[in-house]
């Protein structure tokens, strides 16, 4: 199903709004839980900046994944 629907650009740009909104909108609850249990600014900075990279890294990375899906193998 997944692959019929990425044929279409219209879904592609879905999947990736939806990525782009749903990994920074969970790493910043993360982020929130986490400065209620750590007190140390320096440790919140690393963690901030280690969070922030990862949301930056696996933006690129799915959204590299859903640009370049090729579909015709899954296509019977």
């Amino acid at each position: 199903v997944v692959a019929e629907q990425w044929n279409t650009w219209g879904w592609k740009v879905f999947d990736f709004l939806l990525l782009l909104f749903t990994i920074p909108h969970g790493i910043n609850g993360l982020r929130n839980v986490l400065e209620d249990y750590i007190h140390n600014k320096t440790a919140m900075k690393l963690i901030n900046v280690i969070l922030a990279i990862f949301v930056v890294v696996t933006l690129f990375w799915a959204g590299y994944a859903i640009i370049n899906f090729d579909s015709t193998p899954f296509m019977n």
